[in-house]
């Protein structure tokens, strides 16, 4: 989620994820810096997998005093399950890359609907290097899919991580 602020002072505001009850499912301390002007701050909250099919609540509380600043009601529902296991290349089978060099990730999924899921290469220091959203059909039964990334050419010659990223359901 994307939250716009100001704060007269830096402060910290737990971030809540709520079911239909009140109930909390999860939570995430997030720290705001001072801003006079209007901020932005994207925080990422991971939906546990067991998580229900349901309308939840996003709550921004404060962290000294519990009291709820905003609410966005019905924010997030938890509809589609999505897995994606890349193929190749692997750790075992890892390509070695240098700049311009094109890569094929092959993978393997389910989606309960139709989503979207980002495909990385990963530097060893963990940054990202180079990523493509990519759009997955609705399917039951295990596809494959095959996508392209090209390494940039300010890349350093050298063996990278291959990953999958965020699983994001596309409504239609």
């Amino acid at each position: 989620m994307t939250a716009e602020y100001t704060a007269a002072a830096s402060a910290e505001v737990d971030v809540l994820l709520k079911d239909p009850d009140g109930k909390t499912l999860i939570s995430r301390t997030v720290s705001l810096v001072r801003a006079t002007t209007k901020r932005s701050q994207t925080i990422a909250l991971t939906v546990p997998a067991a998580a229900a099919q349901a309308k939840y609540d996003v709550a921004v509380a404060g962290k000294a005093s519990g009291r709820v600043l905003d609410t966005e009601k019905e924010a997030v529902a938890v509809e589609t399950k999505v897995v994606v296991s890349i193929t190749a290349p692997t750790r075992s089978q890892p390509v070695t890359v240098k700049p311009g060099d094109r890569v094929s990730v092959e993978f393997e999924y389910t989606a309960d609907a139709s989503a979207e899921v980002d495909v990385l290469l990963k530097g060893s220091d963990g940054k990202t290097l180079v990523s493509r959203t990519v759009s997955l059909a609705r399917t039951t039964t295990k596809r494959s899919q095959t996508t392209t990334l090209t390494v940039p050419s300010s890349a350093a010659q050298a063996k990278y991580d291959v990953g999958s990223l965020g699983a994001t359901v596309v409504r239609r």
